[in-house]
């Protein structure tokens, strides 16, 4: 703080209230980011000013800007704190903004993080519903911004609810990556339904996710109807835009704004990260007030057991064909931490026929090393530290409809977290 000067007030507020100040002070009907008003020499020292920041404007310019909210938050303040000490950007000849630019660079910290008060905290759950391979785990991954959930280009590979969870100084947001809803026809397949149909239940925001780049069928009104029965806050992402003019996807919007059940619908694309970080600022809004559910070091609540199963069925997602990935999955079969540092994976691929055991294992077991040493590699990256992995492939017949299978797979998925 400059010398001579002993206090300065910071206060944050919402639209409405700031609205309110321009109104009284400035009549102006609107809210604006920052006001400042200068203070005076008091019997206690001398008053630096009060500076006023809305909130919401500050969030919505930072997602705009794409950076932090703290980082908008520092720079705001600066730029009141100036009103204070008497600069006026209005009316000068360009000193004020020559000096903000100065001591943004000396000055603003992207890392420094502020206290929000605890009233303003929001913590809650959102569900990213929609179709097969309608980008939901590529969002997830990107409003993360770690890859947690694995993608594919082929459909259903989200097979149970991934959480991910996201913890910045205002809150914590759950994620619910679930699979796609289909038509089921295996026991797994009912499974996969009934948790995305679960998920509608339990969030506190639901986000469908649309490829907007897939015409519109029948599919997206049965999940039209499946969103009604959610009586929580709905947002739409209207995923794939770089893939679709806009002039066709302008209806598409049309046609989902006229059903009235969105609060917002957002063009992103989640794989460069379009719009991603408007809709983010979107879901935060819509949370409800509230603590933290979790530790805020946590990034999901999932085993790394299963972490590591998944990493594994993603690569071999990418080295099969069309018809093997809804007939495979993978088991880890033992864990080994070694005193030399190596971690000893073995698991198991399995399959449903002897056909598909012949495409995983490929001419000569090319293909099956291949994906071990793939998955290799990107485990070393995830679990940091060398790995060891012997991959096996098993035939077993129906396991889609075993429930000793899809019992043993599911006792894979979470954590015990003692919640």
């Amino acid at each position: 703080m400059a010398p001579g000067f002993d206090t300065l007030c910071v206060r944050l507020v919402d639209d409405s209230e700031m609205q309110s100040f321009n109104r009284d002070w400035r009549k102006l009907d609107g809210p604006t980011d920052v006001l400042s008003f200068p203070g005076e020499k008091t019997p206690e020292g001398r008053h630096l000013g009060d500076v006023v920041i809305s909130l919401d404007t500050a969030r919505r310019q930072a997602a705009e800007a794409q950076r932090s909210l703290d980082e908008e938050l520092q720079t705001l303040l600066l730029h009141g704190v100036l009103h204070c000490l008497g600069m006026d950007h209005e009316t000068d000849e360009g000193e004020m903004e020559a000096l903000e630019e100065e001591l943004q660079e000396r000055w603003i910290d992207p890392e420094r993080a502020w206290s929000v008060p605890e009233q303003e905290h929001r913590s809650g759950s959102v569900a990213l519903v929609g179709r097969p391979n309608a980008g939901k785990s590529t969002l997830l991954n990107r409003l993360l911004r770690e890859k947690l959930a694995i993608v594919s280009d082929k459909p259903q590979t989200t097979r149970q609810r991934i959480v991910g969870i996201l913890s910045e100084p205002r809150g914590q947001m759950v994620f619910f990556d679930t699979p796609g809803v289909h038509k089921p026809q295996f026991r797994m397949n009912r499974r996969m339904v009934q948790a995305s149909v679960d998920a509608l239940d339990d969030a506190d925001v639901v986000c469908l996710v649309v490829d907007a780049a897939v015409p519109w069928g029948s599919g997206d009104q049965y999940m039209l109807d499946l969103m009604a029965r959610s009586k929580a806050p709905k947002i739409l992402a209207l995923n794939k835009v770089d893939a679709v003019s806009k002039p066709k996807l302008l209806p598409r919007m049309q046609t989902y704004a006229e059903t009235g059940q969105f609060q917002e619908i957002v063009p992103v694309s989640a794989l460069d990260g379009d719009g991603c970080d408007l809709l983010l600022e979107l879901l935060w809004q819509s949370l409800p007030v509230g603590a933290r559910r979790y530790d805020s070091d946590l990034l999901t609540l999932h085993t790394e057991r299963f972490l590591v199963a998944e990493r594994i069925r993603e690569k071999l997602l990418e080295q099969t064909r069309e018809e093997l990935p809804f007939a495979s999955a993978v088991l880890i079969d033992s864990w080994e931490e070694r005193d030399n540092g190596v971690l000893y994976l073995a698991a198991t691929i399995l399959v449903e026929r002897d056909g598909q055991k012949k495409i995983v294992i490929g001419k000569g077991g090319a293909r099956i090393r291949e994906i071990g040493s793939e998955a290799r590699r990107d485990l070393e990256e995830f679990l940091e530290r060398p790995i060891y992995l012997d991959l096996h492939v098993r035939r077993q017949a129906g396991w889609r409809q075993d429930p000793r299978v899809l019992g043993e797979l599911e006792r894979l998925v979470l954590a015990d977290l003692g919640a």
